[in-house]
């Protein structure tokens, strides 16, 4: 599956941060239902900062798109809106 630029092609989420951004750039959120997205993806560099910025128990909206060839992975595209 190729990667997704468009923010319509994206899954609006409420998560939040349980494990914060590691070295290699992967974090853990988790929505609501208690379901877990593995983001190892950034649209831009600014989202990427963004992200990595966040403590643990921090919430918000993110869109995320799945990684096709990789399990659980998730991109970030973009911060969601309500």
């Amino acid at each position: 599956m190729p990667l997704h630029e468009s923010r319509a092609d994206a899954e609006a989420t409420e998560v939040t941060v349980v494990r914060p951004m590691n070295a290699h750039g992967g974090m853990t959120l988790e929505d609501a239902s208690g379901a877990q997205y593995h983001v190892v993806e950034y649209r831009t560099t600014g989202l990427r900062k963004t992200l990595r910025s966040l403590p643990v128990g921090a919430t918000l909206p993110v869109d995320l798109v799945a990684v096709g060839s990789r399990g659980n992975a998730w991109r970030a595209v973009a911060m969601g809106e309500d």
